[in-house]
């Protein structure tokens, strides 16, 4: 996994905290399931967030039958850069 570089949204975070609960990759309908009650976001809303992580370098896709989504930082370097930005 890379440190991260980049800002991550709190919507973003709401998808990379399934992603690291799971540590394993999660399908889109396993993550728009969970999104969908938690916050009640449509399947675009989830879409869109999914590929904003995608091109910032934070998650991977892995294609097999279907998509799943992994991953690319950890927990630990996103918080160590949170404080890093709190303390900056």
């Amino acid at each position: 996994m890379q440190a991260l570089t980049v800002k991550i949204s709190d919507a973003e975070l709401e998808v990379m905290r399934i992603l690291w609960r799971e540590k394993q990759a999660v399908s889109f309908s396993d993550i728009r399931a969970e999104l969908s009650d938690k916050t009640g976001w449509e399947k675009s809303t989830i879409a869109t967030l999914l590929r904003r992580l995608q091109k910032k370098g934070a998650i991977s896709i892995q294609e097999k039958e279907i998509r799943y989504y992994v991953p690319n930082i950890t927990k630990e370097d996103y918080i160590t850069l949170k404080k890093r930005s709190l303390i900056d």
